[in-house]
């Protein structure tokens, strides 16, 4: 299946994910390219950490109070790869909670929160810097009832993610490798603390 999806990308840039431990295995079948890792992460978020909520020259507010072609616009500029039938599907949804991140009316963060086959995902959560990425992860946590988990899927590369991930004890649950057949494209990993994405790779 693989080699006949390969037949039909032809000299087009392929891009999926591998499970890390198996991409060796991808390299004969074409995806030569490893990117970068990120984690898929499980946990109950800790009270003290999204307690302690940053402030700063910005405002959270929700994604329904500004147009949404600004957040589309900033999803853009940092997923390199226009998708905006998918992120106004995925924020905009009834069930979503969508909060943006704004300094002087301009977009500089941005992340969404919603229930899952088991917890909540809070996927993608992209800021300018880490005190808004912050600001960002309390805002949503804020919206899990008690006793539900959040998950969480996060760029090692990034340090301030690492941290979210430790302060609130979350588990990694698997270990994934982003690939490409013809060439890397590059992402602002300092921007990006939690991505979306809805396929894994093949194990």
């Amino acid at each position: 299946m693989c080699r006949e999806a390969m037949k039909v990308m032809g000299d087009r840039n392929g891009t999926g994910n591998s499970v890390s431990n198996r991409f060796t295995f991808y390299i004969p079948l074409g995806w030569k390219i490893g990117s970068y890792t990120f984690h898929f992460n499980q946990g109950p978020v800790n009270p003290e950490f999204i307690a302690n909520v940053p402030k700063g020259d910005f405002e959270v507010v929700s994604a329904f109070e500004i147009e949404f072609n600004d957040v589309i616009a900033y999803d853009s500029e940092i997923h390199t790869v226009p998708r905006p039938i998918y992120i106004s599907n995925w924020a905009k949804h009834q069930i979503a909670n969508t909060y943006v991140a704004l300094k002087s009316g301009r977009v500089v963060g941005y992340g969404v929160l919603r229930p899952s086959d088991v917890g909540y995902k809070m996927q993608p959560l992209y800021a300018d810097d880490p005190k808004i990425a912050k600001a960002l992860f309390c805002t949503l946590a804020s919206h899990i009832p008690a006793g539900q988990v959040v998950n969480f899927t996060h760029p090692v590369g990034n340090e301030q993610a690492n941290a979210f991930v430790v302060g609130n004890k979350l588990t990694s649950l698997l270990s994934m490798t982003r690939v490409y057949t013809k060439w890397n494209i590059p992402v602002d990993i300092k921007r990006v603390y939690s991505l979306s994405t809805t396929e894994y790779g093949i194990i």
